[in-house]
């Protein structure tokens, strides 16, 4: 598989256990049913995946958007996105950028296209990812695929 297909089946993956599974179901006959929400009441954190992809050049933008049937409440932006885990697809993806100049470096660990690094809920809505080349490197894509930035977030 290719380290694009990886990601993407990561991103699902978490994003199937951020939703929950078996929610819709009807409960036992005589159990106890849990109060309806309020209208207006927060129904729960919001998933959010922010993804850069690109093959040419040092850098990509990250394009965010929310998941689950609460999609559609869900406000993106820097006062309420929380960054929760970032993963990229080669060593060279090594900055992200936010807040319009602001940098933060990732720390990401582990082999492709497991290499991520957990953000601990940051408050902040990424802008793009940049490759850094290494010492008499270079940031070409890697061969026969793209640069990946993924993003696993939320927003409530």
């Amino acid at each position: 598989m290719s380290t694009l297909r990886h990601l993407l089946a990561a991103a699902v993956a978490t994003l199937v256990v951020m939703t929950g599974c078996g929610g819709d179901e009807a409960p036992p006959p005589g159990a106890p049913r849990p109060p309806a929400a309020a209208p207006g009441a927060a129904a729960g954190p919001i998933p959010v995946n922010c993804v850069a992809t690109w093959t040419q050049g040092n850098s990509g933008s990250f394009l965010c958007q929310a998941s689950g049937p609460n999609r559609d409440t869900a406000k993106i932006s820097a006062d309420t996105l929380q960054l929760d885990k970032i993963c990229v697809s080669d060593e060279r993806l090594t900055t992200y950028t936010f807040g319009g100049t602001q940098t933060a470096t990732i720390n990401a660990t582990g082999t492709p296209p497991q290499r991520c690094e957990a953000l601990g809920a940051l408050r902040r809505l990424p802008e793009k990812c940049t490759c850094v080349p290494p010492a008499g490197g270079n940031c070409d894509s890697p061969a026969g695929g793209k640069f990946i930035c993924l993003v696993i977030g939320h927003v409530g």
